[in-house]
């Protein structure tokens, strides 16, 4: 139903009727009026569902791409903790000073370069750190409540 509607229509008392009268109508759909506003809410929809898809994949593949960034780092810095554990600077130094002709530089540059080694050792564990905090991030699971400690091997939880 589309509406009642109630008149007085006065000049209906000249033709000696009633002056009131009672209209109904009613909607016939041969028309859609709100097609326009649907098909905007089906194409919002449509975009929606299309970001978050897009931003799930992104997170897959930012996962993905920090658990292969990490194990490169990772393989990278216990072939410099080898490197460094194989170089034996208190040995060769012995030998260099028992030779008549040594260059007490020479201790000094290998002793330089045993700390770049060691520098550098360090910095690639800095990085071991800020991409396994970006796999947890990408992982979804540093806002989870209890907040834990994903450094220590306990996972303890950090309390306020």
């Amino acid at each position: 139903m589309g509406f009642i509607q109630t008149q007085y229509q006065q000049w209906r008392t000249e033709q000696n009727r009633r002056p009131w009268s009672i209209s109904l109508g009613i909607t016939v759909p041969i028309f859609n009026p709100n097609k326009g506003d649907m098909t905007k809410r089906k194409l919002e929809m449509l975009e929606a569902e299309g970001e978050f898809n897009t931003a799930k994949n992104d997170q897959q593949a930012g996962l993905e791409i920090s658990r292969e960034k990490i194990k490169s780092l990772i393989k990278r810095y216990r072939e410099m903790q080898a490197m460094t554990e194989n170089l034996n600077v208190g040995a060769v130094a012995t030998t260099l000073q028992q030779i008549k002709d040594s260059n007490p530089m020479a201790v000094v540059r290998m002793q330089n370069n045993l700390i770049k080694l060691k520098t550098m050792t360090t910095r690639l564990q800095q990085e071991i750190y800020l991409s396994y905090i970006e796999f947890l991030s990408y992982a979804e699971v540093l806002q989870q409540q209890p907040v834990r400690n994903f450094l220590s091997s306990e996972l303890n939880p950090i309390l306020r």
